[in-house]
């Protein structure tokens, strides 16, 4: 992932996430469509480091958001790991998320609401790659812009 990666240093990782930009700058044109997969699990601890506790930075998921949105990438924002937490943790994190956005200018919507490709909007999914929950729904959201 572009925000955790287990890699043997930090100079390496940092360089990682370089060549990730780069290659996104020079070939955006080339992708038809993104998936920004989170762990949700993560969530929370993003926020409260780089939104809730400092005012000067932007949290690495939107910041990575707002950069392919700059080149007019289609996406689909996937929180996976839904398994993990309860229902009750699940719609106050995925609260929680979609109204931070908007402070950084993100309109999140859940895939099921009418978007009409809507770019103003990005949708979102919960997600479970392991109990493979609404893989119908991603799978499905995909062949939508494959055939686009």
């Amino acid at each position: 992932g572009f925000g955790y990666m287990k890699s043997p240093s930090r100079r390496r990782e940092e360089h990682i996430k370089k060549q990730l930009v780069v290659h996104i700058e020079k070939h955006h044109n080339e992708y038809f469509f993104g998936l920004v997969i989170i762990n949700i699990l993560r969530i929370e601890d993003e926020l409260k480091k780089y939104h809730f506790q400092s005012q000067i930075t932007i949290p690495l998921t939107f910041e990575l958001i707002k950069f392919l949105k700059e080149f007019d990438i289609p996406l689909l924002v996937v929180l996976n790991k839904i398994d993990k937490i309860s229902v009750f943790d699940k719609k106050r994190i995925i609260s929680l998320f979609v109204n931070t956005a908007k402070d950084y200018g993100l309109n999140l919507i859940h895939v099921n609401e009418k978007y009409d490709n809507d770019r103003s909007k990005t949708p979102y999914l919960e997600f479970s790659a392991l109990k493979k929950t609404n893989l119908d729904k991603l799978k499905r959201t995909i062949n939508t812009h494959l055939k686009n």
